[in-house]
């Protein structure tokens, strides 16, 4: 009589708990994989929004270069820097240093654009320092700034080929739209 008692009462707590442990097991799937989706979902929405973070960043970078190039450009500089009473050497040397600053202030808009586009701003800003320094050699150094700077703009002027910071441009402008493409 023992022993069926044994028997019953380990048949009763099989079915009693069997069921139960098999609920359980399956809750705890359940929620882990709820979970897991649940985090997965809110990775994926982190990521998007720092894709669009950095997207906002790169445009930011472009407008930033572009408006560089265009800040560098002799038409646009020398009104800025030049001053009635400034020398050619002292205009040379202002202009000069007015691209540098330039340059240095939009230093850190590289990483945001491919190294193709870099290469043709930083090929354009020496360009247009080369130009300057060696239309300014041919200006007596104390000469009126005046004459430097209506002599750079003359060359311009008169260049057969787009100063390469409309060039540089046009490459910023492609790589805007193979990007938001």
């Amino acid at each position: 009589m023992e022993g069926i008692s044994f028997s019953l009462l380990a048949v009763l707590t099989l079915i009693i708990i069997l069921p139960q442990t098999g609920m359980f097991f399956f809750l705890f799937r359940w929620l882990k994989d709820s979970q897991e989706k649940t985090l997965q979902l809110k990775m994926l929405e982190i990521k998007a929004e720092q894709s669009k973070d950095i997207r906002m960043l790169r445009l930011q970078a472009y407008e930033r270069l572009i408006l560089f190039l265009e800040r560098i450009n002799p038409s646009s500089l020398i009104p800025r820097t030049f001053q009635s009473d400034m020398l050619s050497q002292e205009l040379q040397l202002a202009l000069i240093q007015a691209i540098r600053a330039e340059y240095e202030h939009n230093l850190s808009q590289q990483i945001y654009v491919s190294a193709h586009c870099w290469r043709n701003l930083s090929e354009a800003k020496d360009h247009i320092a080369e130009t300057i320094s060696l239309i300014a050699s041919q200006v007596p150094p104390d000469a009126p700034g005046s004459e430097l700077a209506k002599r750079i703009l003359q060359g311009i002027a008169y260049a057969n080929q787009p100063l390469p910071t409309k060039t540089a441009i046009e490459i910023l402008r492609e790589e805007v739209r193979s990007f938001i493409e």
